[in-house]
C-alpha cells in the first residue's frame, strides 16, 4: 500500500485518538501557524514549533515539532491549508500550560507523515 492510500484512508477524528498512542490518521485544517522559537536546557538548544490543528467535527488539537522534525515540515503546515497527518506520538496535556484540546496534544516525530490534500 502506497503513503497516498495508507493517508487518506481510515481517518480518524481527534476525538477518537486516545493517550500514547502512535499508530493513526488525521485530515486536519491549520487554525494557527506559530513562530518556530528556540529554547536551552541541558540537551542544548532546540527549536520548537506549535501548530493548531481542527478536524472535520470541529476538534481542536495542537501539534508540537522538536528540531530536524521542524526542518521536515517547515514548508508545510501553512493557515488554512487541509492535511493528511499520520503517526506521531498522542500525549497527555501538561496543566501547567494552555492547549487547544483540554486532554491531548500531538507530538510529531521524524516518522510522522503529511500530505496536503
Amino acid at each position: 500500500m502506497s503513503i497516498d492510500e495508507v493517508l487518506t484512508t481510515a481517518v480518524s477524528t481527534i476525538n477518537q485518538l486516545t493517550k500514547y498512542e502512535n499508530k493513526w490518521n488525521l485530515k486536519v485544517k491549520v487554525l494557527r501557524r506559530g513562530s518556530i522559537t528556540t529554547y536551552s536546557n541541558n540537551k542544548g538548544t532546540r527549536e520548537i514549533w506549535k501548530v493548531i490543528l481542527v478536524d472535520e467535527e470541529g476538534t481542536r488539537i495542537q501539534a508540537l515539532m522538536f528540531s530536524n522534525v521542524v526542518t521536515k515540515f517547515s514548508n508545510l503546515f501553512i493557515k488554512d491549508k487541509t492535511y493528511f497527518v499520520s503517526n506521531g506520538i498522542v500525549k497527555p496535556v501538561n496543566p501547567k500550560y494552555t492547549s487547544a484540546h483540554k486532554d491531548i496534544k500531538l507530538a510529531l516525530t521524524i516518522l510522522t507523515e503529511v500530505k496536503k490534500t
